[in-house]
């Protein structure tokens, strides 16, 4: 087994010489080999300026400081979508750096928009090399929270400087399975090694982390390969006792062998699942080239297993619109199974389905172009809409059940109080929409709240959206709300100019706008507004619902409910204020007001 990565997350300004001893001790800290250190920074968009930094400059700076390769995180569905095109001259002006594009959110929202640009831009970066070498520092994300310390999947998610550990551990699958007589033993080595081999590394991770002061995050357990067959993650499918992998019983394989990896004790992130790279794993590559495995075959095992599909090599001809079907499917998988999954797919220039693949890379074996079915999107599928797809849900009855443990836990607390939202019945269109587009990310009381009672007291004449509007132009907005940042700015003019070109001048208005959900669907193609700001609009303006922010996630974990799933944790909360009798406002603003006191 060998370390694949140790990745260092920061942001951009974080200082060279504090990383640079940190991949320097980290290189040699552990007993296994470390193959690469790395440096994972937040979403580029967020802090990228060409007038202080180059993409060579930036590439420089790190390598100076030890990093092997730099990841500048993904163009997120909330940047705009210029960004994207920015990618093919980043990834054509060095050989280290790594980027990717958001096609689905954490929310499970899907962007067929953004899904048909990066097929494009797929398309486009396959020429940058003429072997279409260009692609492995691309990739699609669906699904994809930060702190994967894999590449390209891995960036920051802002703050303080972390490190997690990416492993290369197909071999103790593998292993493990060899020696097994019965499924059972199998599964039972394969817990023992993996939870045998992350003890080691994690006491090494611990010592490391004091040393720096640089917080550990975890490991990501995904069972990686390396590129000859005794570290096949095929392989030890296969070893099970499959004839091939793509034959009937692959995808039980990948699904026990993930379940293994499920059941096994350490401290995790990233996907700790099925790592199943085509051009990375010597016998998949094979199988590949033989055409035994196909694309949806691999989308079937990604429904079972982690990451999705990786270093796909696919016909140079390949249609941008065919492509989009692909990166659809696994956007439909990460949404459905609410999972993370990540889609690098390689088209190679001059080459068709069955032609042999030859890298001079030692992380690539050889392999074959693999066959997709021939077909383009069309209609629909063709547009542009964001959309999205309710998680697959727990049965009602457990459902039920998780609603009543989550009271009894609400119950069980000595000091938690029952508190009624004060934030209702403004009569302030300007109030509503400053409030719900302020209160994202922005602490409450001492930031948000001021501002909005200022604006009513201040100029009561702005109850209607037209007022605002015009409120805005005669004093600007920056001044009204005393506010710098120009993204929160810009949504808040925005909305309000959406808003009067619907018709919704008033907080009735509003209301009788929201209740229907196409109109929320609208509401959420504005760059800047999810789903937790329209469901907070809608109790602005007396709606039931919760709006899940991050202390009521937190609050789930603490009731051991945790779910990254934003409706699957609305819907807990809202049949948890049902058992319990409460409104659901009461219930959303008891639980908040309890987490912000505990966090003080």
């Amino acid at each position: 087994m060998d370390i694949r990565s140790v990745t260092l997350f920061s942001e951009p300004d974080f200082d060279p010489k504090t990383a640079s001893r940190f991949f320097a001790d980290a290189r040699t800290a552990f007993t296994y080999p470390v193959q690469t250190v790395r440096l994972a920074a937040p979403p580029f968009p967020d802090w990228w300026d060409e007038s202080v930094s180059s993409a060579p400059d930036f590439a420089g700076k790190w390598q100076a400081a030890g990093a092997d390769y730099i990841s500048l995180g993904p163009v997120k569905l909330d940047h705009e979508a210029a960004w994207i095109d920015r990618i093919p001259d980043l990834l054509a002006a060095t050989d280290v750096l790594f980027t990717t594009i958001e096609i689905g959110n954490e929310d499970g929202r899907i962007a067929l928009d953004r899904i048909h640009h990066t097929a494009n831009i797929i398309k486009q970066v396959s020429t940058i090399q003429a072997n279409g070498f260009g692609n492995l520092y691309l990739a699609a994300l669906a699904n994809c929270p930060p702190g994967s310390p894999f590449f390209p999947v891995a960036y920051h998610g802002g703050g303080p400087a972390a490190f997690a550990i990416a492993v290369e551990a197909a071999d103790l699958a593998l292993n493990a399975i060899q020696s097994a007589p019965t499924l059972a033993e199998a599964r039972a080595n394969l817990v023992a090694a993996i939870e045998n081999t992350a003890g080691e590394l994690v006491d090494t991770a611990v010592a490391l982390a004091k040393a720096h002061h640089i917080p550990f995050r975890g490991l990501d357990f995904s069972l990686a390969p390396y590129p000859t067959n005794d570290k096949s993650l095929a392989g030890a499918m296969e070893a099970l006792g499959l004839p091939h992998v793509g034959a009937p019983g692959s995808l039980f394989a990948a699904a026990f062998i993930t379940e293994a990896i499920a059941r096994a004790d350490f401290p995790r992130c990233g996907f700790s699942g099925l790592m199943l790279p085509v051009m990375e794993d010597s016998v998949l590559a094979l199988r590949a080239g033989e055409g035994k495995v196909t694309v949806n075959d691999l989308l079937g095992y990604a429904a079972v297993c982690g990451v999705g599909l990786d270093t796909i090599p696919l016909p140079g001809d390949i249609s941008p619109a065919n492509l989009s079907g692909i990166l659809l499917d696994v956007a439909a998988l990460a949404s459905r199974l609410d999972k993370p999954l990540t889609a690098r797919l390689m088209p190679l220039p001059g080459l068709k389905a069955g032609d042999p693949v030859r890298f001079d890379f030692p992380y690539f074996a050889n392999s074959g172009v693999m066959a997709v079915p021939p077909g383009d999107l069309m209609g629909t599928l063709r547009g542009s809409e964001r959309l999205s797809m309710q998680r697959y849900h727990q049965s009602q009855n457990l459902a039920e059940e998780t609603a009543v443990q989550l009271a009894k836990f609400i119950q069980s607390l000595p000091d938690f109080v029952i508190t009624e939202p004060t934030y209702t019945n403004y009569n302030h269109m300007g109030a509503v929409i400053t409030e719900g587009i302020l209160q994202a990310g922005i602490k409450y009381e001492t930031v948000v709240l001021p501002r909005v009672k200022n604006l009513r007291q201040t100029w009561p004449q702005a109850r209607t959206t037209s007022a605002f509007q015009t409120l805005m132009q005669q004093k600007g907005l920056a001044e009204l709300i005393n506010w710098q940042g120009q993204r929160k700015l810009d949504t808040i003019q925005t909305l309000t100019r959406f808003f009067i070109n619907e018709g919704v001048e008033t907080e009735a208005n509003l209301q009788e706008w929201l209740g229907a959900t196409a109109n929320q669907e609208k509401l959420a193609q504005i760059k800047g507004i999810g789903s937790k700001t329209i469901d907070y609009l809608q109790l602005l303006v007396g709606i039931p619902t919760i709006a899940v922010d991050v202390h009521l996630f937190r609050f789930l974990k603490m009731a051991g409910l945790s779910t990254q799933d934003y409706d699957q944790a609305r819907q807990f909360f809202i049949q948890a204020a049902a058992v319990l009798g409460w409104e659901t406002a009461v219930l959303d603003h008891s639980i908040w007001r309890y987490m912000s006191q505990r966090a003080k």
